[in-house]
């Protein structure tokens, strides 16, 4: 939805406007689309079980709200 609203600013008549409007709405693009569709999937593949790794100072912290 994001996307859209700067595709309707890059019809602006001042350029002003539409060059901002278009770089945001081509980051906004390849975010979605790149980063999230492609790149974080296959690293989340690859690390496989180190994802979920915490360190020890976070699971005793865990632990301790688990317990009250």
């Amino acid at each position: 939805m994001l996307f859209l609203a700067f595709a309707s600013l890059t019809s602006a008549p001042l350029t002003d406007i539409r060059v901002p409007a278009t770089d945001l709405g081509i980051g906004i693009l390849v975010d979605a689309t790149i980063i999230r569709g492609i790149a974080v999937p296959a690293l989340i593949q690859l690390f496989g079980r180190a994802n979920w790794w915490t360190s020890s100072w976070w699971s005793r912290l865990g632990n301790k709200q688990a317990a009250n």
